[in-house]
């Protein structure tokens, strides 16, 4: 699978949303963010075996090619952290709340470029058969390890109680 018109645009997109979503004050977890991330995951293993699939049918499966394209799950683990690490989460009442910066984004931005930049290279690999397939299973990886770690930060944090009893 090569770099396609319309899949740029539709990553662009992604990103471009993904990003504004990084900076607004929102729920730490949400039915819709749950829902997302399955979508990726689905998304992201049909890609990862039709991008497979057709770079062996192609006969141009190396195992740099598997490393490389490998490599990509480790590296958006790593980005995850990072701007996990961004993210300012609080509780206001019984709802947990969190809010990334300018630092996040910028991670956002770094973690795309490193992306594309092993895209490329597997591409290379593959000569030009295994393009992004990993694209959108690395952004599942990204997504949850940051969702994971700030779960585990937000349990932290003071319980509040919902209701305040009343002095009769």
């Amino acid at each position: 699978m090569s770099w396609q018109r319309p899949e740029l645009v539709l990553w662009i997109i992604g990103c471009a949303w993904m990003l504004i979503q990084q900076i607004r004050v929102r729920r730490l977890v949400s039915a819709a963010g749950l829902s997302l991330l399955g979508f990726l995951l689905v998304l992201g293993v049909a890609t990862v075996i039709f991008g497979v699939a057709a770079t062996q049918q192609s006969g141009r499966l190396s195992a740099a090619a598997v490393a490389v394209m490998a490599s990509t799950l480790p590296v958006a683990v790593l980005a995850g952290w990072l701007r996990s690490r961004t993210v300012k989460v609080w509780r206001s009442g019984s709802t947990l709340l969190r809010q990334g910066g300018i630092a996040t984004v910028g991670l956002w931005v770094a973690w795309v470029a490193a992306h594309a930049g092993l895209d490329l290279w597997a591409n290379r690999l593959s000569h030009g058969v295994l393009g992004s397939s990993t694209l959108w299973l690395a952004m599942f990886v990204s997504l949850v390890t940051q969702l994971a770690l700030l779960t585990r930060r937000s349990r932290a944090l003071p319980r509040v109680p919902d209701r305040v009893p009343s002095i009769v």
